[in-house]
């Protein structure tokens, strides 16, 4: 169990390992570049797609942090085949880990290899759900983030077997017939016109908002993003955590009560 309550207090003790989503660099992938296997989130590394006669290499590994991905990944969104309102491309139980392992995993790349990961989401109501899947290679490229997806919000069949059929990202010499539909903004250009390619300038990432999103702040604590960015390096570390504390809450896997708590003693580190 990695949140572990104190007998007969009921508060959090304080673990930086007992956070659910990783930090960067503290999760070890496995010998196949496997860094997390879940039912609902995958992320690893591999040999770089060679679908093209020529693949120039990749401009990895990339420094970049997890609330950069974040911050992209949130501002993306996807129209279901079926149609209706957009939905966001990563759902928001898995957007914290998800950045933060592909800000890892990005940064341990080498020129020669992608990252690619899976995220599902449940669609419908409770008797008649099914999940959803949507699979995508990464790479960085010429001051660009890459994702080419293999599935796009698509239905996933529970009786396959994904030892004899596994999913897949996409590739860079196939053009695949994704079921969801990107929408459109300014920060997206579809590569090449195609539906399952999209890139996003590294400017794009970096005049984006890196703050962490407050759901329900405490009127005497002032937010990060609101004072001046300190340049104590721990402040880097201070924001992951901050950002991982707003997903454990956002799961219901802690108290409002323990969320400030640990929020306070967070900004302690740096006296805010």
């Amino acid at each position: 169990m990695l949140i572990v309550l104190l007998a007969g207090c009921g508060l959090l003790e304080w673990r930086a390992a007992d956070l659910e989503a990783p930090l960067p660099g503290e999760v070890t992938p496995d010998s196949y570049g496997v860094y997390t296997r879940g039912n609902y989130l995958y992320v690893s590394r591999e040999s770089r797609d060679e679908s093209l006669a020529s693949v120039a290499p990749n401009d990895h590994p990339l420094d970049i942090s997890a609330s950069q991905i974040r911050v992209w990944l949130r501002g993306l969104e996807v129209r279901p085949e079926e149609g209706g309102e957009p939905i966001s491309l990563v759902p928001t139980e898995q957007l914290s880990e998800l950045s933060a392992t592909l800000a890892q995993a990005l940064g341990d790349a080498s020129p020669d290899e992608d990252v690619v990961f899976h995220v599902f989401r449940t669609a419908g109501s409770w008797f008649g759900s099914e999940r959803r899947v949507t699979t995508a290679r990464v790479f960085y490229r010429d001051d660009s983030l890459n994702l080419i997806f293999g599935e796009l919000d698509d239905f996933y069949s529970e009786q396959i077997d994904r030892d004899l059929h596994p999913l897949k990202p996409g590739f860079r010499g196939t053009d695949t017939d994704v079921s969801g539909e990107v929408i459109a903004s300014p920060q997206i250009a579809f590569v090449d016109g195609r539906a399952d390619w999209i890139r996003l300038d590294r400017s794009a990432i970096a005049a984006a908002p890196v703050a962490p999103r407050r759901l329900a702040p405490a009127p005497v604590i002032a937010a990060p993003a609101a004072s001046p960015l300190p340049k104590d390096p721990r402040w880097s570390q201070l924001e992951e955590r901050l950002l991982i504390l707003d997903g454990l809450r956002s799961k219901g896997l802690i108290t409002e009560e323990d969320y400030e708590i640990k929020k306070r003693e967070l900004l302690d580190i740096l006296d805010l």
